[in-house]
């Protein structure tokens, strides 16, 4: 017999003739119950500890598709010809494919569910992955990056959906913390990840139907695909719709059926056990659903500049701006510069001269590529450091 122990909700319920009393909410049969109290019946289980790993997996893995792109256009740069020009087109265009597909998702979420947008965008994610690993061009890189940037800002969105539409309000703001760790794990598990795969110098094998070599970069950009592969398997296998959604689209019976089997894995008890019987929500915007895309991007909008939220929309500009002005760009030029540092032979050149480039060439000598970089003079502040122009070489 197993122990009954193993895995319990926080959930307990007392059941009488007429009123159903579970964690100090009661219930009357009767009677339509708020979404937020008969999530709080269910409590915080199995299901939640399974759904925080998946959710924390899959913003690691969407953050890997938007801000990988610095590591690969550093050891791409001889085959793509790459100056720095292109690194930045590069590195900008995962942004704003997040910030264009934002209400697009929004759509879709509200439309079709969560959990079958989170489908569609990490397979999508996967075969963009894959896809760039195979590029002959920086254009057709920057295309597909591009693309997977719009369905990786789907994952990343959604997954905090999920989550919390799906804990109660007890534990959801501790919930959705943990799930973005999975935003910084990623900056910590990415160089495991990638030192070995791109130090494989060695690794070069020439494939003649596409007319190029396979180089440790394109196994890398591989690997990243393949993560996002493994996170769309855990979405589809291990996860099931937001409750939410079925009762905003006025489906009752599919949202009462979801909080049935949450109710089950999280106490153990049986389905028919669940002591509520009818869910409304209380939240204005989910009266009605327009199903115009238009009409939605409207409806998300406007009521961020309502008398109600301009503070807090203006506090988390403020706050976000900062952010996302210094961490992508780090994100995307940091391997660029230590590659530069690492590179250095003329120690009377300064570190702040590295940030603003002359003029960048890329030539080719028999079998390899040679690129070079010269600097000019930009100083940041009072702090700078010495060091050298950058020559690269690649053999093919």
């Amino acid at each position: 017999m197993e122990n009954e122990s193993s895995v319990k909700s926080e959930s307990i319920c007392e059941i009488k003739p007429d009123v159903n009393s579970c964690n100090g909410i009661s219930v009357s049969e009767n009677n339509k119950t708020p979404f937020e109290d008969a999530l709080n019946i269910i409590g915080v289980g199995k299901y939640n500890y399974k759904l925080l790993a998946i959710v924390t997996y899959s913003l690691l893995a969407a953050t890997a598709e938007m801000f990988t792109i610095g590591l690969v256009t550093t050891a791409a740069q001889c085959d793509l010809e790459l100056d720095v020009d292109k690194k930045g087109l590069l590195g900008s265009l995962p942004i704003l494919g997040v910030v264009v597909s934002a209400h697009f998702w929004g759509f879709i979420a509200d439309t079709r569910g969560r959990r079958y947008a989170l489908i569609i965008s990490t397979s999508a994610c996967c075969v963009a992955g894959l896809l760039a690993a195979f590029s002959t061009s920086w254009v057709y890189l920057a295309v597909i990056k591009f693309i997977g940037a719009i369905f990786a800002s789907g994952t990343n969105a959604l997954a905090f959906t999920l989550i919390g539409e799906t804990t109660g309000i007890q534990k959801r703001q501790t919930y959705l913390m943990y799930a973005a760790a999975g935003v910084l794990a990623f900056q910590g598990l990415n160089v495991p990840v990638a030192y070995p795969i791109l130090n494989m110098s060695s690794f070069s094998y020439y494939m003649p139907l596409l007319g190029y070599s396979f180089r440790p970069w394109r196994l890398y950009l591989l690997t990243i695909g393949l993560i996002s592969g493994i996170n769309m398997l855990l979405i589809v296998f291990f996860t099931l719709e937001s409750p939410k959604f079925y009762f905003a689209i006025g489906e009752q019976e599919m949202g009462m059926n979801i909080m049935q089997k949450l109710y089950k894995i999280n106490t153990g008890n049986a389905m028919d056990e669940y002591p509520v019987k009818y869910i409304v929500l209380n939240e204005d915007n989910y009266k009605t659903r327009q199903r115009n895309f238009f009409r939605s991007i409207w409806e998300q909008t406007t009521p961020l500049f309502s008398k109600k939220y301009i503070k807090s929309t203006i506090l988390i500009f403020l706050t976000s701006l900062p952010a996302y002005c210094v961490s992508p760009p780090l994100s995307i030029w940091w391997p660029f510069i230590m590659n530069s540092v690492s590179n250095a032979q003329d120690t009377s050149i300064q570190f702040c001269e590295i940030f603003q480039i002359n003029s960048t060439t890329t030539k080719s000598i028999g079998n390899s590529y040679i690129y070079n970089s010269s600097v000019v003079s930009l100083k940041l502040g009072n702090v700078c450091y010495r060091v050298s122009r950058v020559t690269v070489i690649s053999s093919m």
